[in-house]
């Protein structure tokens, strides 16, 4: 691999172990916080933390970084390396194109809109099921990017 496919995937392991551990925080440590609130104090708490992390610039970036990062170094692959390398850089891209940056944006948004359309002083009985599924998706975003960041690591091992 190039020294330019390595620093590429590099980043690619950077991204994705970030966006990763973020979801981590989320799902085992807020989670966990929000899960015992009644529907008035979550909806308080979440609101502005919606506020903050919907359209972040740097997750956003964090996301499309572990999206097109992969690519140089897919194009790196030299004649002398095997195919595994390439299939775990190619099936991580994929799987953090899809289950990170795919489910923030085809369902995590609004997921969002949703809950931020919520009142606090009169919560409706959706307020739980919103909940739930904003965990779920979270785990989901979770898996995969952790699966693309084992995947990276992988590819990076062999080149090393």
């Amino acid at each position: 691999m190039t020294p330019i496919g390595i620093i590429a995937l590099a980043v690619s392991v950077l991204a994705a172990g970030l966006f990763s551990g973020l979801m981590f925080t989320l799902i085992f440590l807020m989670q966990l916080k929000w899960d015992r609130q009644t529907a008035a104090e979550y909806i308080t708490d979440i609101q502005p933390f919606l506020e903050v992390g919907k359209g972040n610039r740097v997750i956003a970036l964090v996301l499309f970084v572990g999206l097109l990062a992969p690519i140089p170094a897919l194009l790196g692959t030299g004649d002398l390396q095997t195919g595994a390398v390439t299939l775990l850089i190619l099936t991580g891209m994929i799987i953090f194109g899809l289950g990170a940056l795919g489910v923030t944006v085809v369902l995590n948004l609004p997921t969002y809109h949703a809950i931020m359309s919520l009142n606090p002083q009169s919560p409706d009985d959706s307020w739980q099921t919103l909940k739930q599924r904003f965990f779920r998706l979270n785990l989901m975003r979770f898996i995969a990017s952790f699966v693309a960041l084992l995947l990276f690591v992988a590819a990076m091992a062999i080149q090393l």
